[in-house]
């Protein structure tokens, strides 16, 4: 096994490995969860499956390889159940939307962010200004469905303009997401809804931005050179969210060279460029740090502890 390993909590890239060299599994630990992308090999070295899981669970699509020629096939699955019938599901979760039962309501919204673009059209029914929380549920199912969803923009482009603030900011985080040609200019959008002012608040909503990790990178780089030195300053505290709660993840050496960590730095490079003396001296702070950690990995991997 390698990677960021303690017995009580793995945290960051995790590698799992046959008796025979072979590699067994791959993907990313969070508080000794399972989380994000992960793939499985036989002990022949043949991939077996790949797919997401959140907290530990697997959700949504996964491809299975069969073992007879590597055909693949998807299979689905909600909060970790593989599911033996994707139509069969769907058809009775809307079913669900209909119902006086508010719980099951809920409950169906939750399982259809699991299933796909084919849950995207009936979603769409539980949009309304008129039930905010219900509203707030379809639209971060939606966000979990992605780029799929596009049937979906129209709709939530009319949402946003709602004065429920909650509503009105989880709309544009579904259009960011979910509008993949327009995430640069839609992700300043998302930046400029942080007032900064309310240091706390602001964070707050730039470590949730920060949680998409490699959908912000590219829209972070285009922040970072704006005109406007309150758009580059709340990419960098952006940045320094991600920074605080991707430690482990951010500066694990497993990581391939043109990985997101590579990516994420250079980011750190740029923004130490800047000439607004606040934003180059954080750069600067948080890559100090990071020459601080390299410096004391290669001591204690020059200098290992014995018995």
């Amino acid at each position: 096994m390698s990677g960021t390993v303690t017995v009580s909590d793995r945290s960051g890239v995790f590698r799992q490995w046959w008796a025979n060299g072979r590699l067994k599994s791959e993907g990313l630990f969070r508080e000794d969860l399972r989380e994000g992308t992960w793939t499985f090999w036989d002990v022949a070295g043949r991939k077996c499956s790949e797919g997401n899981y959140q907290r530990g669970v697997r959700r949504g699509e996964w491809t299975v390889y069969e073992a007879a020629d590597d055909t693949p096939h998807l299979v689905w699955y909600v909060d970790g159940h593989a599911i033996p019938n994707r139509d069969v599901l769907l058809a009775r979760l809307a079913q669900k939307l209909q119902s006086g039962d508010r719980d099951a309501r809920f409950d169906a919204v939750e399982a259809l962010g699991q299933l796909g673009a084919a849950a995207a059209p009936i979603l769409l029914a539980s949009l309304s200004k008129d039930d905010a929380p219900l509203s707030l549920g379809a639209l971060r199912a939606l966000v979990e469905i992605g780029a799929d969803a596009r049937s979906a923009l129209s709709a939530i482009a009319t949402l946003s303009s709602t004065s429920d603030r909650d509503l009105h900011r989880e709309s544009l985080v579904a259009l960011f997401i979910i509008d993949e040609p327009n995430r640069n200019r839609r992700f300043r959008d998302l930046l400029l809804e942080s007032d900064l002012s309310d240091a706390l608040a602001s964070r707050a909503w730039h470590v949730r931005l920060g949680a998409f990790r490699e959908s912000v990178v590219t829209p972070l780089e285009r922040a970072l050179e704006d005109a406007n030195v309150e758009v580059r300053l709340r990419a960098l505290d952006v940045l320094a969210g991600m920074f605080d709660s991707e430690y482990e993840t951010l500066f694990d050496m497993d990581y391939p060279p043109e990985s997101f960590r590579e990516r994420f730095i250079k980011l750190l490079e740029k923004a130490q460029r800047d000439k607004e003396p606040s934003i180059h001296r954080a750069a600067k702070e948080m890559l100090e740090i990071r020459r601080r950690m390299q410096a004391e990995l290669q001591w204690f991997l020059a200098n290992p502890v014995v018995g």
